[in-house]
C-alpha cells in the first residue's frame, strides 16, 4: 500500500527528529506493526523526552506517540504519557508551519486514560475534546474523537451508548445531521 511505501521510505530518517520518529511510530501502529511501533516510540519515553517541552513539535510528538502506545496497547507507556499530557488537556494540538489542526489535547487523554481502564477520566476528556472541536468548527477531529471514544467504551455497559449519543450530538450541533 501506499502507506506501507511510505513508512518504509521514512524509516531511514527516523533519527532525524522526535516528531518524524513519533509520526512513523503511529502509521507503524496503525498498520498493526506493533514490535516496530514500539521500537519507533521508545525513545520517545525518555524523560529528556517527556520534558523537553521547550521543543515547538513537543506536544505533537506526545500526541503522536499516544496514539501509538494506545494502538499497541502499552498500559506501561501510556501512564507515563497521561501523566505528562495532563496539564494540557485544555489545549489544541496544531503545527503552525503546517497549517493543521490536529484537534484538542484532551482527545488523546482520553484515549490514554481509557486504556488505563480510567473509565470516568476517559469520558470527561472525550467531551472537552467534544466540546472543543465543535467550539472551533473541526469537522475532521471531531470525527476522530467520537471514534476515539465510542473505541474507549466498546464493552462498557451504558458507555458506548452515551458516547454514540454524545458523539452525534457534536456533529449534529456542527449542521452535519448524519
Amino acid at each position: 500500500s501506499w502507506v506501507e511505501r511510505h513508512v518504509a521510505a521514512l524509516w531511514p530518517k527516523i533519527g532525524q527528529s522526535q516528531l518524524l520518529r513519533a509520526h512513523i511510530a503511529a502509521l507503524c501502529a496503525a498498520l498493526g506493526r506493533t514490535a516496530d511501533a514500539r521500537d519507533c516510540y521508545g525513545p520517545l519515553l525518555e524523560p529528556s523526552v517527556l520534558e523537553d517541552s521547550a521543543d515547538d513539535d513537543w506536544l505533537l510528538t506526545l500526541i503522536w506517540t499516544a496514539e501509538a502506545v494506545v494502538a499497541c496497547g502499552d498500559r506501561a507507556a501510556a501512564s507515563l504519557l497521561y501523566a505528562r499530557l495532563k496539564p494540557y488537556a485544555a489545549l489544541n494540538v496544531t503545527h503552525v508551519e503546517w497549517l493543521v489542526y490536529f484537534g484538542a489535547c484532551a482527545r488523546w487523554l482520553g484515549a490514554l486514560a481509557g486504556l488505563l481502564a480510567e473509565h470516568t477520566a476517559a469520558a470527561a476528556h472525550f467531551e472537552e475534546a467534544l466540546a472543543l472541536n465543535a467550539s472551533l468548527g473541526a469537522r475532521p477531529a471531531l470525527a476522530l474523537t467520537c471514534l476515539d471514544y465510542a473505541k474507549s467504551c466498546w464493552g462498557l455497559p451504558g458507555r458506548r451508548e452515551q458516547a454514540d449519543a454524545r458523539g452525534r450530538g457534536a456533529w449534529r450541533r456542527r449542521g452535519r445531521t448524519r
